[in-house]
């Protein structure tokens, strides 16, 4: 459990971050695809007897590398990119466990989270990566910036649209292998998504979002962490869905202050 919060707490931090250019970017469906990248490079790591957590790092960065290059061709759309990587990932760890003879363990919680499966020598990889992301963060934050906000602007200003996609690709690669620990393969997408949208429901400016985003990554994942403990519930889906009902309150907060300020705004449907 403490290993589950250390993990969780720098979650919150550079998931907060990541989420709000995952939302301003259009880049949900990339976790999806990625997240399902880490289900391949589990069963590969099995099959040939490495770590699964160091195999899947080393898999989803390649998967990531491949959609942003096949992304970036002419006749192939990015969300075509995801969709093919994603199939086929998951049909190959597919393979791979089926033609594995010895007992797999622990699968199933690699698909939905378990915070048993954290181990002590995965809290130093989960801090080197997290400190890795947050660094490239803070030293790209302003072009990374320009490129969510203004990317025809950042273009005309010479600034390198693509590799900035690639670096974006390449860090989401890393944290959503990290978070597949915690809330699995199929609710990942989510954990990248939802905070980044609460903040974007009860604020217009940038660095509001950025703390909005970063309490509700934060809160939710240390009050779901204990209610899984408590109540004995699965901690990626508890997560996922207490994250759920804050963005559902912060919609109604929303609705409701825009309600009190303009008070034709229900009627009219606004």
């Amino acid at each position: 459990m403490q290993r589950a919060l250390v993990i969780g707490i720098l979650l919150g931090i550079v998931c907060s971050v990541l989420s709000i250019f995952v939302v301003l970017k259009k880049m949900a469906f990339i976790g999806h695809g990625i997240g399902h990248a880490a289900f391949g490079g589990v069963a590969l790591s099995l099959f040939i007897g490495c770590d699964p957590f160091i195999g899947a790092v080393c898999f989803c960065v390649s998967v990531g590398l491949f959609i942003s290059w096949l992304s970036h061709r002419k006749r192939v759309s990015e969300d075509s990119a995801i969709g093919l990587a994603l199939t086929v990932t998951m049909a190959m760890g597919s393979i791979l466990l089926a033609m594995r003879k010895s007992y797999t363990p622990d699968i199933f919680g690699y698909l939905f989270g378990d915070i048993l499966l954290i181990a002590p020598s995965d809290v130093i990889w989960v801090i080197a990566i997290c400190s890795l992301v947050l660094l490239c963060m803070v030293l790209l934050f302003r072009p990374l910036y320009n490129f969510a906000f203004h990317e025809e602007l950042a273009w005309v200003e010479g600034i390198p649209i693509r590799l900035l996609h690639l670096v974006l690709v390449l860090l989401l690669s890393l944290i959503i292998v990290v978070a597949v620990k915690l809330v699995g393969v199929i609710l990942i997408s989510a954990f990248i998504l939802i905070p980044g949208l609460t903040g974007f429901q009860l604020s217009s400016r940038i660095g509001r979002i950025f703390w909005l985003s970063f309490i509700f990554s934060t809160a939710s994942i240390v009050i779901g962490l204990f209610l899984s403990y408590a109540w004995d519930l699965p901690s990626g889906a508890t997560i996922v869905n207490l994250q759920f009902v804050l963005f559902m309150l912060a919609m109604l907060w929303q609705k409701m202050w825009l309600t009190k300020i303009l008070p034709g705004t229900e009627s009219n449907g606004g």
